[in-house]
């Protein structure tokens, strides 16, 4: 899979962004557009079974989070973002880049020694290659959570378990 003649990917992006703060919500709120031109991208082919450059690629899209603190002992976290790429002279898609994901997180601080958290998240289907079935060219969503718990035994000691 290895191509002796690639050569470093180059990169030009800009973000901008407005995020606000609502004091007496105790809320803050952020969007972000992100814009990318790669020059020489580095991405496997599944023609030609290797790694190549992409001469042009780009990608843009937009995120939105939101962290709020509804009381002093819970914080509630939330972001989805979405991304739109093209992929020039090739009828091959950008592979293992969604275009949607987000996710939510709570953290909760039950006591002074004991704090709990719970954190998920989805991403959304997206093109690939699999050796095994070369004739399926995408893979679906999934979505991950955890949950865990520390709890502090002195000031230098804590355990965790998920």
């Amino acid at each position: 899979m290895g191509n002796p003649a690639l050569t470093p990917e180059q990169n030009k992006a800009a973000d901008v962004g407005i995020e606000q703060k609502f004091n007496r919500l105790q809320t803050h709120v952020s969007i972000t557009y992100l814009w990318n031109s790669f020059t020489d991208l580095i991405d496997f082919s599944a023609t030609e079974f290797r790694l190549v450059n992409r001469e042009n690629a780009h990608t843009q899209g937009v995120e939105l989070s939101v962290v709020t603190l509804p009381y002093s002992k819970l914080r509630l976290q939330g972001d989805v973002s979405y991304l739109d790429w093209k992929l020039e002279d090739t009828t091959e898609p950008l592979r293992d880049q969604p275009h949607w994901q987000g996710g939510l997180r709570a953290d909760w601080t039950v006591t002074k020694k004991l704090a709990t958290e719970l954190n998920t998240r989805w991403v959304g289907p997206r093109f690939d290659f699999q050796v095994p079935v070369p004739l399926i060219d995408s893979v679906g969503g999934y979505s991950t959570t955890s949950v865990a718990a520390t709890y502090a035994v002195s000031e230098r000691i804590s355990t965790c378990s998920h």
